[in-house]
């Protein structure tokens, strides 16, 4: 009697601690969905052996060029040239992706192909580009000076990350 009552309380005890495995699993493979913890890990895995080939010293100089005339922009003190700023910066790191073979249809497809051993800057470029993307969808979108000067410093970081300034 007393083993049978013994047995039931260790079945019972199987049987919670069965669930709550089981909602624990389940929480953390939502959590970790939610976080896009796998999405970074599997391109980490795949693409992060994936060494980012050099600029050559030709189209690294016509990078710097081209930043140049972006700080220019910036320097102006007026809303519609640092807007130009932005839109001109990340355009520009969409091309230096496209020179480094960077595979990907958009620039985001290539933001997302970049592990962040290469670019550890990523989030903050990812950042940049939705706050361009907002930017040039947004008619009535305000961009003001501190702003454009944050997306344009997180873009020369890209751009010393990737060794083309």
């Amino acid at each position: 009697m007393i083993n049978s009552i013994i047995n039931n309380i260790f079945l019972l005890v199987q049987i919670i601690a069965g669930i709550a495995s089981w909602i624990m699993f389940v929480l953390i493979i939502y959590l970790a969905i939610k976080t896009d913890f796998w999405q970074k890990k599997i391109y980490n895995v795949f693409i992060g052996f994936r060494k980012i080939p050099e600029v050559d010293t030709e189209h690294s100089l016509k990078v710097t060029q081209e930043w140049e005339n972006i700080l220019k922009r910036l320097e102006a003190n007026d809303e519609a040239n640092h807007k130009l700023a932005v839109i001109e910066a990340d355009k520009l790191l969409d091309t230096v992706l496209k020179k480094l073979t960077i595979p990907g249809a958009t620039m985001g497809e290539r933001l997302k192909a970049i592990p962040v051993s290469q670019l550890p800057s990523i989030d903050n470029v990812w950042k940049v580009h939705k706050l361009r993307n907002h930017l040039v969808h947004t008619t009535e979108f305000v961009l003001t000076d501190n702003k454009a000067k944050q997306a344009i410093d997180i873009y020369k970081q890209a751009f010393i990350e990737l060794k083309v300034l």
